[in-house]
């Protein structure tokens, strides 16, 4: 099978392909992300009455004692976000501008989110601290490798993606008139 690149670079060059190809990745994981975050509220509410994971006393690092205390909120804040990436989506689709404004803070909001995730290992509760995982420091540092160059390469798609949705030839798609197929 042969890997015929044409399409791809249609997707980069051509505005309308673009777009196209960007309101239905958004409507996919708005989609998704919307299905499996309510269906993780709905276990949360149905598991556990007071909105809370039993508590984690035993960890030394206040992150998953946060997260554990806050479990609702969490994933309300992204349920909203998965929202707001399908409407931004069917925005898009569209050719509506808050659609492409809204994709747009979406992905700045991932970005901020990620970068926040890439602070915590700065931090003493990081994989690379060997007091965590005395004897699993290869695993820790290859963990660490691999989500950091994972997170890196996320925020460099969303930060290309951002650039393109605010250029001016995509800005034009949105402010001529669509012909009707």
């Amino acid at each position: 099978m042969r890997l015929d690149l044409t399409n791809l670079r249609a997707v980069a060059t051509d505005p309308t392909t673009f777009l196209s190809a960007v309101a239905a990745q958004a409507i996919r994981w708005g989609r998704l992300g919307t299905f499996v975050t309510s269906m993780q509220l709905l276990m949360l509410n149905l598991l556990f009455r007071r909105h809370t994971l039993p508590a984690i006393n035993d960890v030394r690092s206040p992150v998953p004692r946060l997260i554990s205390e806050h479990s609702a909120a969490f994933i309300s804040l992204f349920l909203t976000v998965f929202l707001a990436t399908w409407v931004s989506g069917i925005g898009l689709q569209r050719r509506k501008d808050w659609g492409r404004l809204l994709l747009t803070g979406v992905l700045a909001f991932l970005i901020a989110w990620i970068l926040a995730n890439l602070a915590l290992f700065l931090t003493p509760w990081s994989p690379l601290n060997e007091e965590w995982f005395p004897s699993f420091k290869v695993v820790g540092v290859v963990f660490a490798a691999v989500t950091l160059g994972l997170m890196a390469g996320l925020a460099a798609l969303c930060g290309w993606t951002i650039k393109k949705l605010v250029s001016p030839a995509i800005r034009a798609e949105f402010e001529s008139p669509r012909p009707h197929a």
